[in-house]
């Protein structure tokens, strides 16, 4: 997943973007949605016309190459970076520059990129934050660095809190063990507690590591398409 703003995918950023430009940025997000990539993109170009300074327009164009029915690895990259220069050292773009280096598996880049973000906002909202974080507990995992990862968990979640980093970091560990029926239960746990709307992120990060099974996904990069 990717971020132009808030968490939720509300179009917001440091560009305050007028009524008229969240509502057309919000018919593009359908778009995507409804996997019409080509319409989508076609309106952002058109937007991008008339509101060439919004990074929120770049981020939510970058998310669409990151998906899994384009996958333009470059492409994403170039548009999360217009946004991070239009919004520098803004959370968004340097969140989805990250996303685009977990997407392509380049464990050691994508923890060096998550890493800035969350020495940059320590006080992002607890969402967010945890997000980060377990984002780094699965770069460590697919470094084989599995210590650290468990030192992460131990450090920054607890079976309390208000997101399901805690479970689903544990469902992480237990992948990179080969305890898959573990893996599992912590997954279930974490959807019957806390919902399909805030575990998806985190399950779309497994899925993205390819510990949880998603047909939609291309091949994982360096791997064969058979």
């Amino acid at each position: 997943m990717v971020l132009w703003g808030q968490l939720d995918g509300t179009v917001c950023g440091a560009d305050a973007p007028d009524q008229k430009l969240r509502a057309l940025l919000g018919e593009v997000q359908g778009l995507q949605a409804r996997h019409q990539y080509v319409d989508a993109l076609l309106k952002l170009e058109e937007l991008e016309k008339t509101h060439p300074d919004s990074a929120d327009l770049y981020n939510i164009r970058g998310s669409i190459l990151l998906s899994p029915g384009i996958r333009n690895f470059d492409a994403a990259e170039t548009a999360f970076q217009k946004a991070e220069s239009l919004q520098s050292g803004g959370l968004a773009p340097l969140f989805n520059l990250g996303e685009v280096s977990f997407v392509k598996h380049d464990w050691a880049e994508a923890k060096r990129r998550f890493e800035k973000v969350r020495d940059a906002f320590p006080a992002a909202n607890l969402a967010v934050r945890h997000l980060v974080m377990f984002k780094l507990v699965l770069c460590e995992l697919k470094l084989e660095q599995v210590a650290a990862a468990e030192a992460i968990i131990a450090s920054q979640f607890t079976f309390m809190d208000d997101t399901p980093a805690y479970y689903l970091s544990k469902a992480a560990v237990a992948f990179q063990k080969k305890d898959e029926a573990a893996a599992n239960e912590w997954v279930e746990k974490a959807r019957a507690i806390f919902g399909e709307n805030q575990t998806v992120s985190y399950v779309d990060s497994l899925m993205e590591a390819r510990w949880v099974v998603n047909i939609g996904l291309p091949p994982a990069p360096g791997t064969s398409s058979k």
